[in-house]
């Protein structure tokens, strides 16, 4: 189970490193 949190709050930091500049500059 640890590992599948881990797993899922890398992925979110993907997404949010990847959308970040995207949501930056629109918001």
């Amino acid at each position: 189970m640890t590992r599948m949190i881990v797993t899922h709050n890398a992925a979110i930091n993907l997404t949010a490193t990847k959308g970040g500049s995207h949501v930056g500059k629109k918001g």
